[in-house]
C-alpha cells in the first residue's frame, strides 16, 4: 500500500473548490447520494511532502468523518502512523500519512451516514471483487462498520 506524506500548511483560509466540485459530481449521478457542501467543515490544508496536489480536510458536521480531498479530486483516508513521540511535534512540522481511496463511492461510505439505498445497490457491486477494487486494509476501516448514537446508521 503506498502511502501518501503530507503537513499541515494552512488553517485559517478554506478552499471549498474541491468540495463544491465533489458536490456537483455527485448531483450528476444517480448512483450516489447528493453531497451538500453546507454539512462540511473545512479543517485545514495540507501540502504534499512528495510534490503532490495539495489535501483539503472536510469534516463532516453530523457524523464528524471526513472526506480528504486534493486538488486534483482524487479521495485519501488518513492512516495512523503516528507514535507517542509525534505529539509533541508542532501541527504544521508533523507528517502524516494518507492513502488513496479506490474512489467517490468508497470516500462517501466512509462518511458513515446510512444512505441504505446507496450502500445496498452500490456497494455491493464494489465490494464483488475486480482488478481495481480490493477489500479495506487492515488499518482503513469502512465506515459502515460503525452505527450512529440514537439509532441505526
Amino acid at each position: 500500500m503506498k502511502l501518501y506524506s503530507y503537513r499541515e500548511v494552512n488553517d485559517d483560509v478554506p478552499d471549498w473548490g474541491p468540495l463544491q466540485a465533489i458536490a456537483q459530481r455527485t448531483a450528476q449521478r444517480a448512483d450516489l447520494p447528493t453531497i451538500e457542501v453546507g454539512d462540511f467543515m473545512w479543517m485545514c490544508e495540507m501540502a504534499s511532502a512528495d510534490d503532490g496536489a495539495p489535501l483539503h480536510l472536510y469534516k463532516h458536521i453530523e457524523s464528524r468523518r471526513y472526506l480528504n480531498i486534493d486538488t486534483d479530486l482524487r479521495m485519501y483516508a488518513y492512516v495512523d502512523t503516528l507514535d507517542d513521540d509525534d505529539f509533541d511535534v508542532p501541527a504544521d512540522q508533523l507528517v502524516v500519512h494518507y492513502r488513496r481511496l479506490g474512489g467517490l463511492a468508497w470516500a462517501i461510505e466512509r462518511l458513515g451516514l446510512g444512505w441504505r439505498r446507496f450502500q445496498s445497490d452500490v456497494l455491493d457491486v464494489l465490494h464483488v471483487a475486480s482488478d481495481n477494487v480490493r477489500t479495506w486494509p487492515p488499518n482503513v476501516t469502512p465506515m459502515s462498520r460503525y452505527r450512529r448514537r440514537g439509532g441505526v446508521a
